[in-house]
């Protein structure tokens, strides 16, 4: 997301020099050229505003206790689908993800071959939770992070996640989202900010 808000970085003292460094141009003064439109013809303040990471989904699988066999990494360039296969203790796990433009959201599914063999633990994460104002349930089975981007007029922002399991439980307990003994998982995340959105978290 963007750091801060809209604002004017127009110098102006770029368009009252610009005839004084045509001159010098002109005259073969290349560098009392050079020196005037350095002072005169970037932004103020110099550097631009950048983009930082919005945060991040750390999920815990309970099945992992034991060795990994088979793993297989895809990337399916025609279906935009990255998926991860794995066997552990004689259980076939899968991960598909996928982004869609026009819904702006993140889908995430988590199988297996067995039934009721997926457990997850899941929570938002935003530079070890020093940037994070906020997470809240929303219903059974979602979380809300709230916060705020930073800079001078900066954004707000939402992110929420909504998990669909089938089959096993959805709950929360504080900060996270628990799914148990479900066959698969659908976790479907969404963000905004008032950069563009007057109100990210109902939007």
């Amino acid at each position: 997301m963007w750091y801060g808000g809209a604002r004017d970085r127009n110098n102006e003292d770029a368009l009252p020099n610009l005839p004084r460094i045509r001159k010098f141009i002109m005259e073969g003064k290349l560098r009392e050229a050079e020196e005037i439109a350095s002072m005169t013809m970037a932004g103020l303040p110099e550097a631009q505003r950048h983009y930082v990471p919005l945060g991040e989904l750390q999920l815990s699988l309970s099945h992992h206790d034991g060795p990994v066999e088979d793993y297989v990494r895809e990337l399916d360039l025609d279906r935009g689908v990255s998926r991860v296969s794995y066997q552990v203790n004689n259980i076939r796990y899968s991960r598909e993800l996928f982004a869609s433009h026009p819904d702006q959201a993140i889908i995430l599914r988590i199988s297996s071959d067995t039934k009721n063999a997926v457990s997850i633990k899941a929570r938002f994460n935003r530079q070890n939770w020093r940037y994070m104002e906020k997470t809240k349930k929303w219903d059974q089975g979602g979380l809300i992070m709230l916060g705020e981007c930073g800079g001078k007029e900066g954004s707000s922002f939402a992110a929420v996640m909504k998990a669909v399991p089938n089959e096993g439980s959805c709950r929360l307990l504080g900060e996270y989202l628990l799914v148990e003994g479900a066959t698969s998982v659908t976790l479907m995340l969404a963000a905004g900010t008032t950069f563009r959105q007057e109100d990210p978290e109902s939007h």
